[in-house]
C-alpha cells in the first residue's frame, strides 16, 4: 500500500520527493507499535521510504496526509469498490469502518495492515501508477478488431507518476528488490510482506504473505507483473536464495525476475546493453537522497510539518498543532471580549470552532496573564477549564458559550444564503 501513499502525498501538493521524514525509532500508539524489518535510524526521502520498505516512513507521510485524504485517494483508486473484473462472487475490500478509522488505522493502512483484498484491485491501480496516471477499469475479455481504444479516468498528474517510476525502478536498483532484476530490463516495483489473520482476528505469529509487484520497461511501462507466495516456509531448498526470510524481497521478487527473463523476448522487448542502458538508468535513477531545489524548503529536523499537515502528525509527534489563520483571528476576537468582561483578567483562549473536527484542544498562553483557559471541542459542543481566575471563571464560560453559540447561527444564516 505504499504504492498508494506516496502518489496520494505527491498528488495532494503537500508532500515532495525530496522531503525527508524520521525513521529514526519506532512508533508506538495505542499499545501497538510500527518497525521497520530492517531499521535505518535516520530520516529518508521518499525515494528511500520506498526503496526500503520503510512502515514508519509512510506512517508519517500518511499523518500528515490525514484519513480525509487518505481515505478519498483509496476510493478514487477504486479500493472501496468490489472487483472490477468479470468474475462472479465479486466482494469488496475489507476496512476499518469510517467511524473508527483513527490515527493507528491511519499509520497500518498506509503500508498496508488491516486490510483484505483481492489483489486485482491493487494491480490496477497500480497501474495508473506507472502509465501516465489513467485508472482503467480491467478486463479479462479481447479488444474486437477495430474496436476504439478503451479509455479511463485521470487520477493523478503525469508528473506524479513518472516519479512513482523512478522510485519503483529504485527499488529494484538499490533498495528491497535488487532481487528481481533482469540483465537489459528497466525492471520497477515494489515488495510486499503482509501478516496472516487468523480464525480469532488475531494475526498469526511466523506466518506471512510475500508479493513482489513490477512494471517493465520502466521508462515505457507495457506490463505490470505480480506474484504473491501464500505461507512460503523457509525450507532447506530455498535457503541458497532467501537466507531463510519469508519477505518478498527475498521470496517473490527472484520468481518475478525469471518470469520477466522469459516473457521479454516473447513479448518483443528487447534487452538494452552497453550506452543504452547505463544511459536509461542515469535517466531514472533519481538517487535516494534527492537534493531540494534552491527555491524550496524540504522537510527535515529542522521543519518537519509543511503548512497544511493533518493533526495527526502533530499527535504522533507530541507536538500542539498550529492553529488555522481563522481560528486565530477568532482568538484575538475572543481574548478583546475577554478584557472587558468586568473582574476578569486579560487571558489568552484557544479556540476551535464546534464540530468542525471530532476532538480537537488547543491552548494559548500570555505573559500578562495570570493563569490559562483551555477550551475544549468535541461532538457535545464547548467548554472551558479554567484556574486562578476566581469569580471570573463563570462569566468567562457564560461568554464562550455565547461566543460559540453566535458563531453557529452565523454560519447557519450564511448557509442559508449560499442556498439561496
Amino acid at each position: 500500500m505504499k504504492l498508494m501513499t506516496l502518489p496520494a502525498a505527491l498528488q495532494s501538493g503537500l508532500l515532495h520527493y525530496w522531503d525527508r521524514f524520521d525513521t529514526t525509532h519506532p512508533l508506538f500508539v495505542d499499545g501497538f507499535s510500527v518497525t521497520d524489518f530492517e531499521p535505518v535510524h535516520h530520516w529518508l526521502a521518499m525515494p528511500a521510504v520506498l526503496a526500503y520498505s520503510s512502515n514508519i516512513g509512510a506512517s508519517r507521510i500518511a499523518t500528515i496526509l490525514g484519513r480525509k485524504i487518505q481515505r478519498a485517494w483509496l476510493r478514487k483508486m477504486g479500493f472501496f469498490r468490489p472487483s472490477p473484473v468479470q468474475m462472479p462472487g465479486a466482494q469488496p475490500p475489507i476496512w476499518h469502518p469510517k467511524d473508527t478509522w483513527n490515527l493507528l488505522t491511519t499509520m497500518t493502512v498506509s503500508f498496508g495492515n488491516g486490510i483484505a483484498m483481492a489483489p486485482i484491485i491493487l494491480v490496477n491501480a497500480v497501474v495508473a501508477d506507472v502509465n501516465g496516471g489513467i485508472l482503467f477499469r480491467p478486463t479479462l475479455l479481447a479488444r474486437r478488431p477495430g474496436a476504439p481504444p478503451r479509455t479511463g479516468v485521470r487520477v493523478m498528474r503525469h508528473h506524479v507518476s513518472v516519479l512513482m517510476r523512478k522510485m519503483m525502478r529504485g527499488v529494484v536498483l538499490s533498495g528491497t528488490g535488487v532481487y528481481a532484476r533482469v540483465k537489459g530490463y528497466r525492471v520497477g516495483g515494489k515488495t510486499g510482506t503482509s501478516q496472516v489473520v487468523a480464525a480469532d482476528g488475531r494475526y498469526r505469529n511466523h506466518l506471512n504473505n510475500a508479493s513482489f509487484m513490477a512494471m517493465f520497461p520502466a521508462n515505457h511501462p507495457r506490463y505490470v507483473v505480480y506474484v504473491l507466495v501464500v505461507h512460503p516456509k523457509p525450507t532447506q531448498k530455498m535457503r541458497h536464495f532467501s537466507y531463510g526470510f519469508t519477505t518478498g524481497g527475498y521470496v517473490a521478487a527472484p520468481a518475478v525476475g525469471r518470469i520477466i527473463a522469459r516473457i521479454g523476448p516473447m513479448l518483443g522487448i528487447r534487452p538494452l546493453e552497453g550506452a543504452a542502458l547505463r544511459a536509461m538508468n542515469a535517466r531514472f535513477d533519481m538517487g535516494l537522497r534527492p537534493q531540494v531545489p534552491p527555491d524550496r524548503i524540504g522537510l527535515g529536523p529542522d521543519h518537519p510539518f509543511p503548512s497544511g499537515a493533518n493533526r495527526y502528525a502533530y499527535v504522533l509527534a507530541d507536538e500542539t498543532p498550529p492553529l488555522h489563520p481563522d481560528k486565530v483571528a477568532a482568538l484575538r476576537a475572543l481574548r478583546r471580549a475577554a478584557m472587558a468582561i468586568p473582574g476578569g483578567e486579560c487571558i489568552a483562549v484557544g479556540i476551535q470552532q464546534p464540530c468542525r473536527i471530532d476532538l480537537a484542544v488547543a491552548l494559548q498562553r500570555f505573559e500578562h496573564a495570570p493563569g490559562f483557559a483551555m477550551v475544549v471541542e468535541d461532538q457535545c459542543g464547548l467548554g472551558i477549564l479554567g484556574q486562578d481566575f476566581g469569580d471570573a471563571g463563570e462569566l468567562l464560560q457564560r461568554f464562550f458559550l455565547a461566543a460559540a453559540q453566535g458563531a453557529g447561527e452565523q454560519r447557519g444564516k450564511a448557509e442559508q444564503q449560499t442556498d439561496r
